[in-house]
């Protein structure tokens, strides 16, 4: 739960009901991967630098900006969904993390600088999966033109006309069918001639670079000529606006945005009587291209076998020292309980983003996606359940079952947020139970019946399958005896407690078990039942289910 205040790059902040920001992500601001000596995405960047060398370069601000730089200045409307909390990482109501290099884009403009590039982190909150990391870096570069006078006109002209010239007798094919129209139109305030020659200069400084950074990537064919190709778009902030493609090893790719600055973004920043074209790229996303780095956790590793791969000013092919098997646990949870004391209930409805959170700040890197597997509403309370299949696989050692148990168990333990409780048991019966790790509060003797199904992803091979489960909730004693059966074949039990090392100081017990089924046919149904006894007069809890488990081939994962 959020504390009275918060430390970011050194400073001290007062936490509020807008503070979402978690210490995982605190601990990544002074990485500044892009200025790191050695690393793809600092090869990339001064790459980019060295095709717009007449410009000035600004790498090194603060992600720390207030939600008027983030939104205002750039006319987001109120409403707008980037001004969420599930979608922006807020210190508190007045200060955030920026969601985007545009954020400086006022100041730097206000401060008269004509030709720049701004190079940076910038933070978001979002899904987990191969291609999506809450911090990534991103270009955006931007130039002025004072077209007051003729004699400056003929200067841009000629200008134009050599870096077409340069272009012609360059091995690159640009497919450029776009024309300004009502559906992309020169802005009212501006001069449709003069706004042509902005427009002109743009594709070509965008062409020179995408050159630069594709004519000669690793195991790309240096004979063949590059294809870039200009399609219009838009964007809230430029007009008209486009979004630029390459053909690189036989796909189109989306590698940038651009367009002709909105007018009203230079009035606010006291830049009158000019024009000016501005341009947004990602650096993760063409830096997994070039190097073929399969996934974005990738760049955050400190492991000398990914580093040692890359040496500063060449882009190499990316080789992978590690194929391990993913491990999969899923969860389930109910989200947005109701309360009846005014103080606990949540001030917003849950988002998926704010269990990716939950996950990052437990887990870290060790997790390469998570899906949502199941959604249930009681038909009763309305109350929701979801489950989510956490997948663990990191990218340099193997996880092995006490690893990633533990981690799980981490998960379902700490004290997460207000909205969530985890989901003991499938209500009413027989409805579609999720997976993975529970949480069980016994009364006397419950026979509620769950169904586990309908397939569960086994840990071997059948015709063997295993599962753990663990259980919480037992204050007054330990568990005196747990048994299991299984028709159609053998089944085990063993307490895996010890080797999970839980805490049992605070009184609580948390037994954690791990049952396995040899002998089964991969083609029937088989049913089992687990019996609880506690060694406490309140009697014994009995569990009558998981019925209805049916088991599924799947490869080893571990």
């Amino acid at each position: 739960m959020p504390t009275s205040s918060i430390v970011v790059e050194g400073k001290t902040f007062p936490t509020d009901s807008h503070t979402n920001v978690t210490q995982t992500i605190v601990d990544k601001i002074p990485r500044r991967l892009h200025l790191t000596p050695s690393h793809p995405l600092n090869t990339l960047r001064t790459r980019i630098e060295s095709s717009f060398p007449s410009f000035t370069a600004i790498n090194s601000l603060s992600p720390l900006v207030t939600p008027k730089q983030n939104f205002d200045d750039l006319g987001f409307p109120a409403d707008h969904p980037g001004r969420s909390l599930t979608d922006s990482y807020y210190i508190n109501k007045d200060m955030m993390l920026r969601t985007h290099t545009s954020a400086h884009e006022v100041q730097v403009f206000r401060d008269q600088v004509e030709k720049w590039l701004l190079i940076a982190d910038v933070y978001r909150r979002d899904e987990i999966d191969s291609s999506h990391y809450p911090v990534f870096h991103q270009v955006e570069g931007a130039r002025t033109f004072d077209l007051t006078t003729s004699e400056k006109i003929k200067q841009l002209e000629a200008e134009n006309g050599a870096m077409e010239a340069k272009l012609t007798s360059s091995n690159i094919i640009i497919e450029d069918e776009t024309v300004v129209g009502v559906d992309n139109p020169y802005q009212i305030e501006h001069d449709p001639y003069q706004a042509s020659l902005v427009l002109a200069n743009l594709k070509h400084h965008l062409n020179s670079l995408i050159l630069n950074l594709f004519s000669t990537p690793a195991g790309g064919d240096k004979s063949e000529p590059l294809r870039v190709r200009w399609i219009p778009a838009y964007f809230p902030w430029t007009g008209p606006s486009y979004e630029v493609e390459v053909l690189f090893q036989g796909k189109w790719l989306e590698i940038l945005g651009c367009g002709v600055v909105q007018n009203h973004t230079l009035v606010r920043s006291d830049v009158n009587d000019r024009l000016a074209w501005a341009f947004g790229l990602g650096l993760e996303r063409i830096a997994m291209v070039l190097y073929n780095i399969p996934d974005i956790r990738l760049f955050w590793s400190t492991d000398p076998r990914f580093l040692s791969q890359f040496t500063d000013g060449r882009v190499t092919t990316f080789k992978p020292y590690s194929k391990f098997p993913p491990c999969y646990k899923d969860i389930s949870l109910w989200v947005d309980v109701p309360s009846s004391d005014e103080a606990s209930k949540p001030t917003r409805p849950f988002h998926e983003n704010d269990f990716c959170d939950i996950v990052r700040d437990t887990v870290g890197d060790l997790v390469e996606d998570v899906k949502m597997i199941d959604e249930f509403i009681h038909p009763k309370t309305g109350r929701r359940s979801v489950c989510y299949r956490i997948n663990y696989r990191s990218m340099d050692s193997c996880l092995s079952l006490t690893t990633f148990a533990q981690t799980q168990t981490n998960v379902t333990v700490r004290d997460i947020d207000p909205r969530i409780t985890f989901n003991p048991l499938c209500d009413p019966p027989n409805q579609l139970c999720h997976g993975g790790w529970y949480s069980y509060n016994f009364s006397a003797v419950d026979k509620r019946t769950m169904t586990f199904g309908p397939s569960v992803e086994t840990r071997f091979v059948l015709p063997s399958a295993t599962f753990e489960f663990n259980d919480y909730g037992i204050t007054s004693a330990k568990a005196a005896s747990v048994s299991i059966s299984i028709d159609g074949g053998t089944a085990s039990l063993v307490n895996l407690t010890q080797m999970y090392n839980l805490n049992a100081s605070s009184g609580i017990y948390f037994p954690v078990y791990a049952w396995s089924a040899t002998n089964l046919d991969p083609n029937k149904e088989h049913k089992f039942y687990l019996e609880y006894a506690q060694s406490n007069p309140s009697g014994a809890g009995l569990w009558s289910g998981f019925d209805s488990l049916v088991f599924t081939p799947s490869t080893p994962t571990m």
